[in-house]
């Protein structure tokens, strides 16, 4: 079965306009001294500044959509592009958006946070623990913030559909699993057979659906996630765990080993700096 056929099996909203450009880097591979570098804009994907969260935006709000919910709600960091563009995508569908932060609420609104209030988000602040989340796992964070939705006066008797943070959800991660079709088929169309294909890898829902991705291609690309000291110990367990699920919906169940997909805390100092001479080598090799 091929892949459009299993995923329309998927509610799925068309919010992005893809495929996005594989633009070559000629200058910078010239500084660098090569490998030949490529950039995925998913930047150009929209809406309200686009950003790769649309690809899984489109399928969490189409199961939003068909259970009808009148109350979407997600959390993160204060300047959570998963946020900003999911409250864009609420309110061009009529649906209402509330926004969950562990922090206090700041003296002046900036960046995301201002974006989400100009486009009508509720925004709710905790400062619980200290006024940040790094000491939970993205799924102990999302229990704690469900329960926290449920207590909220403003979403009581209304049909609330809730999103992880970053999207952290195998349903989520089909819109990668796409996305390595896409990959795929632009790298093929100029003539590359083999990739390191670098992406961030947050709460590692992008590296989930990207593994699974090229596994179901049985592609010969290869994957690096790059992770902040922040979050690379605690994401990286639940990635784990994350990236196996996407390829089930295939029926094909598929055992990924710790190692599968290196990230860049294998070769990060202790001081959180990167050695260019490691990185490079690695990505060549």
């Amino acid at each position: 079965m091929s892949f459009d056929t299993k995923l329309a099996e998927y509610p799925r909203i068309l919010i992005g306009q893809f495929p996005t450009p594989l633009e070559p880097l000629p200058r910078l591979t010239q500084v660098l001294g090569g490998p030949h570098l490529w950039v995925k804009r998913d930047d150009t994907v929209g809406p309200a500044m686009g950003g790769s969260k649309t690809r899984q935006l489109e399928f969490l709000f189409g199961e939003a959509q068909a259970k009808r919910a009148q109350i979407v709600a997600t959390f993160g960091g204060l300047q959570s592009n998963f946020a900003r563009q999911m409250c864009a995508v609420a309110r061009s569908l009529g649906v209402e958006p509330h926004c969950f932060y562990f922090a206090r609420r700041p003296t002046r609104l900036e960046g995301n946070l201002l974006l989400a209030q100009l486009l009508g988000a509720h925004l709710h602040f905790i400062p619980f623990g200290g006024g940040s989340s790094a000491t939970m796992t993205p799924e102990q964070a999302a229990r704690l913030v469900r329960w926290i939705v449920r207590l909220t006066p403003a979403c009581w008797g209304r049909r609330v559909y809730f999103m992880p943070v970053g999207g952290h959800t195998p349903l989520g991660c089909l819109g990668y699993v796409l996305a390595a079709m896409e990959i795929e088929n632009q790298l093929r169309a100029h003539g590359i057979e083999r990739a390191t294909i670098v992406t961030a890898s947050g709460t590692g829902a992008t590296l989930a659906g990207l593994l699974a991705g090229f596994h179901l291609l049985r592609s010969r690309h290869a994957l690096l996630g790059t992770t902040s000291a922040s979050c690379g110990a605690r994401s990286r367990l639940p990635s784990q765990r994350l990236r196996r699920r996407p390829a089930h919906c295939w029926a094909n169940p598929i055992t990924f080993r710790p190692g599968t997909c290196p990230s860049s805390r294998e070769f990060t100092s202790e001081k959180g700096t990167h050695s260019s001479r490691r990185r490079r080598s690695r990505q060549v090799g």
